[in-house]
């Protein structure tokens, strides 16, 4: 082979790694574009399982509340209830009582009538 021969050889070959390095690059300059895509995606994800979890934690804390709320309410409702019936109690002694004063003022006036008309 002649120099000029050997010359345009490796010429060729200098092209062929110039193009396959070029290649690389792009194969490169792609697997990045992806890699940044992927982590932009992971990104995404993570930030919507952390607001899923925030969520979750907010939806405990409210029935939590609401427990709370529904048990304090169930208190004063008991609380209501047992003075009702101390209320009905009583209304059902006064009741009673004056039916016992109405009985005896009725034979306290059936006496006198007694006497009256003697």
């Amino acid at each position: 082979m002649s120099p000029e021969e050997k010359l345009d050889h490796i010429v060729k070959m200098l092209d062929v790694v110039a193009a396959n390095t070029l290649k690389a690059v792009q194969v490169a300059e792609e697997a990045k574009t992806e890699a940044k895509a992927a982590r932009e995606e992971a990104k995404a994800a993570r930030e919507e399982a952390k607001a899923a979890r925030l969520l979750g934690e907010a939806n405990q804390t409210s029935i939590q509340l609401l427990a709370e709320g529904l048990s304090t309410l169930n208190e004063k409702m008991n609380y209501a209830l047992n003075k009702l019936d101390a209320v009905d109690r009583k209304y059902d002694q006064s009741i009673t009582e004056l039916h016992a004063k109405c009985q005896s003022l009725e034979e306290r006036v059936a006496r006198l009538e007694r006497l009256v008309t003697g």
